[in-house]
């Protein structure tokens, strides 16, 4: 059934370039897709549209993603993949402004100068991460899924204002490894710049003074996540190569690790300790198949 056969789905995009990614995506991932997929995609756009184009990026990458109709259970993570004889798990999620004094003020009709919100956009990303953490603890304590079996989060910041106005270290990195503000360190005689990396952030202040934890993968209680899918695309502003855009973040204390370069295609990221520290290293994949 073409994506765009509903109408309620079609009002959603009115450009030809996003109907026609949008239907591309629809025919990588259908065959894939649980039944009711489309029933309540336009009132869960931003969910049904990050799970669709993480999907489509998995099939196009030939991962091997078993349909949901032939799943040992259908309760479960979004995503279940063949993995060295036995099974991999991944939750997606969409978070979007939110509401209320932490939600991300939406600046686009505004003429006005303003600050970029990246403590709110980073509050989100935390917010989304322990939401499916819960979930996979769920998971695992019902025996759904294995403590054995590679765990992923996806998190797509593609309904976000502001998701592009990234620092040199995207956010979602810095809410996984502690990472702050940029810095250098120059020589007093030459000035030239001898070091280069950033200010450690422990954790973020909410609008009403609770702290919350700002080093995710740096943390034992989450070795059970293996790594974070991070993707920026939404239908409306999207790679023309599927899945460039994607980063993967390793969780450097993983009880079940995630091979560096499994997706093939995006960045991958990582975290090193040092002796003041730690590094935070991108690693650059080939690029995907255009639509």
């Amino acid at each position: 059934m073409p994506l765009l056969s509903d109408e309620r789905i079609s009002d959603l995009y009115t450009r030809k370039g996003d109907r026609q990614h949008v239907e591309y995506l629809w025919q990588l991932y259908e065959p894939y897709a649980e039944r009711d997929f489309l029933k309540n995609y336009h009132e869960h756009h931003a969910q049904r549209y990050a799970e669709m184009y993480l999907g489509a990026v998995l099939v196009q990458q030939g991962i091997p993603v078993i349909p949901q109709q032939a799943r040992p259970r259908q309760a479960g993570p979004d995503f279940c993949i063949k993995h060295e004889g036995g099974h991999m798990w991944i939750e997606s999620i969409a978070p979007t402004m939110g509401s209320g004094p932490d939600s991300v003020p939406d600046y686009k009709n505004d003429r006005k100068v303003h600050n970029v919100p990246h403590e709110e956009v980073k509050l989100r990303y935390t917010s989304a991460f322990e939401t499916k953490y819960r979930k996979y603890e769920n998971y695992w304590s019902n025996g759904w899924v294995s403590t054995d079996s590679v765990c992923i989060i996806a998190i797509n910041s593609g309904f976000i204002p502001n998701k592009f106005t990234e620092l040199n270290i995207p956010r979602i990195a810095q809410v996984l490894y502690g990472g702050g503000w940029p810095q250098v360190t120059l020589d007093r005689e030459t000035l030239e710049v001898v070091k280069e990396d950033y200010q450690e952030q422990r954790d973020m202040v909410k609008a009403y003074g609770a702290r919350i934890s700002s080093r995710l993968f740096l943390e034992e209680r989450h070795s059970g996540i293996s790594a974070v899918i991070f993707a920026y695309a939404d239908p409306y502003n999207h790679p023309e190569s599927l899945g460039t855009d994607i980063l993967i973040c390793h969780n450097p204390h993983a009880t079940n690790r995630l091979d560096i370069g499994w997706l093939g295609v995006g960045r991958d990221c990582c975290w090193t300790p040092t002796e003041t520290g730690g590094r935070i290293d991108f690693i650059k994949h080939n690029k995907g198949d255009g639509e």
